[in-house]
This record gives structure tokens, sequence and C-alpha cells, in this order.
């Protein structure tokens, strides 16, 4: 039996209404390799039976807490506050992690030492287990073990979800909690938070976690991603950046011209003609060619003809 003095990793699952899927998540939890861990489940005001499911679990390393409903930001800060370990894993209830995900994470941050946090490449795969995607950081890693920028990685690849992250506990004493007032986004700002402060990420470019996608999850089920909510979480993001300094602002292009494409992508699909054009007066400066063209381009043609003519581009003309 592991000794609580010497947990080093505590594993964080929010629960809300998801009967059908948390089992697979801490099956998957338990199944690691690396074994010594605690495993905290906020189940954040679930009217259905999924504490019910979590008390059939017979492990002395499972702990679950109760609390009224208050949103995932705040379930993930009390397993924050609660947790043992001077590491925190995330993992969301409908998503699940491969056998050596935490052995992987714990090596890497045990290597090198001055790393603040660690992710891993994941898959997406569709309720019926059809795999849509792999993704993984496609770069060579510094001394194997990490990438040495976050938003120039990222502005490139989609190489991490929020089911892979790994942080120290000590981080979030330097950049705080969760925002727990947001529905949506409130994971991706925490990870922009500490990337501005530890831009530097351990990595493995191993798949770690498995994302899927159409699941019974209600957390993000009652939030629709709409080009609103999305153009709501940019703003967010650059308000966050504009409290701070020069530097930071520079930091945060890559992220905001790699958000602004897929808003653009978003909104010419949706049609909203609204938010094309605060994109186009707000952010005009910062986008790339191909999205300023995109645009245009929707403006007079559909929205297949344009982005047909802009993915195979070289094929015609050089930019």
């Amino acid at each position: 039996m592991t000794k609580t003095n010497n947990i080093l990793l505590s594993v964080i699952i929010p629960l809300y209404n998801n009967e059908k899927e948390i089992a697979r998540a801490i099956d998957s939890v338990l199944n690691q390799t690396w074994k010594e861990f605690e495993l905290i489940v906020v189940n954040d005001g679930s009217t259905d039976n999924s504490a019910s499911i979590v008390k059939q679990y017979y492990d002395h390393r499972i702990k679950l807490i109760q609390q009224p409903n208050s949103g995932p930001g705040a379930a993930r800060n009390r397993g924050i506050k609660e947790a043992i370990g001077k590491i925190v894993a995330f993992l969301d209830e409908d998503d699940e992690w491969k056998p050596e995900h935490l052995k992987r994470a714990m090596h890497v941050l045990k290597e090198l030492k001055n790393l603040r946090w660690y992710s891993a490449g994941y898959e997406r795969r569709t309720k019926d287990g059809k795999l849509t995607r792999r993704l993984v950081y496609r770069r060579q890693l510094e001394k194997g073990l990490f990438i040495e920028n976050f938003f120039d990685a990222f502005e490139k690849y989609e190489f991490f979800c929020t089911c892979t992250i790994v942080v120290k506990k000590t981080v979030f004493e330097h950049v705080g909690f969760f925002d727990e007032n947001k529905l949506h986004g409130e994971d991706t700002e925490m990870w922009i938070r500490i990337a501005l402060k530890y831009p530097e990420m351990g990595y493995s470019k191993k798949i770690g976690a498995v994302n899927w996608v159409n699941s019974e999850s209600l957390t993000m089920k009652e939030c629709i991603l709409t080009p609103e909510i999305s153009l709501r979480a940019i703003k967010d993001i650059e308000h966050l950046v504009g409290q701070m300094g020069k530097t930071e602002t520079q930091m945060i292009q890559p992220y905001m011209r790699k958000s602004l494409k897929k808003l653009i992508n978003l909104s010419i699909k949706e049609k909203n003609w609204n938010v094309l054009s605060i994109i186009m007066s707000t952010y005009g400066s910062i986008l790339d060619r191909r999205s300023f063209i995109m645009i245009k381009l929707f403006r007079i043609i559909p929205y297949w003809v344009a982005d047909y003519f802009i993915r195979f581009r070289r094929l015609f003309i050089k930019w």
C-alpha cells in the first residue's frame, strides 16, 4: 500500500453528469504502469448516478469529493487544493489515458528538474471508436524531452489537450488557479498563463491519451462552440496579456494567429459575417495572407470554393 506522505502525483478528474463514461476514465488511471498516485474525483453537483459509480471502486488511492455545481474551473481548483502530490495530472471524465502516460511524464519531469509542466501526443476518436486524428508535435524535441517554446509550437501544430497535461503544483502559486467564471475555455486560458511564465514544456511524441469527441460529457455539451463564444475567448486572452508587458504580447502572437485562423474557418462555415467583420477591423494587422484572403473570397464566392483555392494555391501561384 502506498503511504500518503510518499505520494508524489495527484490525478484530478472533474465530474458532472457522466455516468456512462466515468468508469472508462477511472479504469485508465488505475491501469497506469506508474502506480504511486492518488486519484481525486471532484463530483460537481451531478444529478445522475456518476458519484455512485465512483463509490463502487474499492481502491485506497481514489478520493471522491462532493460539491455543489460550480463549473469545471471550480472543480479542478478544488482538486488542486485537495491534492497531496507535488505534481498534478488532469484528465476529463469522458477521456482516457494510455497505460504509459504517467510513467513518461514522471520520467521527463524528473530528468529535467527545471521543467514545470509536461504534455504528450493524443488521438481523437468518435463515440463509436473510430480514430479520426493523431495529434503530435512533429519537430525534433530539445534533448529529446521538451519543446523550447510552447507558442511557436502551437502555431504550427495541434499537439496537446487538457487530458495530457501534467503540472508541478507550485506553478499555480505563480500563475493562479482556473477562472471559475468561465464555462468554456478556462483550461486553455490556464495553459496560456503557464506558457507565458514557463514557455518550455516537457513532451513525449508517443500517444498519451484518447480524446473522445461526441461523448456524453455535459461539461462541453452545455456550451456549444459558436463564433461568438470563440471570439469572446480570444478577447479574454488578449485582455489577459494586455495586463502584462510587451514581451508577453509578442509571445502570444503565434497563438492569436492560430486561434484566429480557426475562428475564421468556423465563421465562414456558419456564414457569420458579423464576426468576420470584427476580425478584419480588430485583428487585421496580425492576420496572415491566407486568413485575409479567405475572408475576402468568402464575400464573393461559396466557402468550399474559397477553401479549395487556398488549400491548393501552391499549384497555381507562388506566394
